[in-house]
């Protein structure tokens, strides 16, 4: 029986946690002036937007050759989000996203933590670029328009959640700890 508790208690401390994959998104699945909001909350982020405080939705454009998240919210661009969001279900790390400017203005990002500190801002050239954050344990991203009349799109967005615990290995922890303390209570 000792033997037993022994290797439950081994186990359950080298049980692993699950391993969370990159997660890839390129908005190729949505056409031109869909909104964008919840279709990605299966593979852990939410998009919204906000002009002047009020929440808006922002559409697909098709600036270039393939479909990309804008700050668009209204057809042709006729309307253009003040801040765009990106909402993460788990904190990440390994952030990064094209971004294209539709112009010379540079927009800003900037990245936060699960209490709404600030970990990381980044302002991204003219032009075809990725953005690349370095922070790790990012919630949420908001990007912030460059001039009121200023479109910009988002694509390839790519990023890996924090890595959760099993289910089945915090009961076999559990496990662990109970064998552990009948082997002390026993000694």
């Amino acid at each position: 029986m000792k033997k037993l508790i022994s290797a439950l208690a081994v186990a359950a401390v080298l049980a692993p946690a699950a391993q969370a994959g990159v997660v890839n998104i390129s908005f190729n699945d949505l056409s031109q002036n869909t909104v964008v909001n919840g279709q990605y909350s299966h593979l852990g982020v939410n998009f919204s937007a906000t002009e002047n405080g009020a929440a808006v939705g922002t559409v697909i454009g098709n600036y270039g050759s393939s479909p990309m998240w804008s700050n668009c919210y209204a057809s042709f661009c006729d309307g253009r989000a003040d801040v765009i969001r990106m909402d993460f279900t788990k904190t990440v790390s390994g952030l990064q996203f094209l971004v294209d400017t539709a112009g010379s203005l540079r927009p800003v990002f900037n990245a936060y933590d699960k209490t709404g500190k600030l970990l990381q801002s980044l302002t991204v050239a003219s032009g075809r670029n990725t953005a690349v954050f370095a922070s790790t344990g990012i919630a949420y991203v908001e990007g912030l328009q460059p001039d009121e009349g200023w479109g910009y799109l988002v694509d390839d967005l790519q990023f890996t959640a924090a890595e959760v615990p099993e289910p089945a290995s915090i009961a076999l922890f559990g496990l662990g700890a109970l064998g552990l303390a009948a082997l002390r209570r026993r000694a």
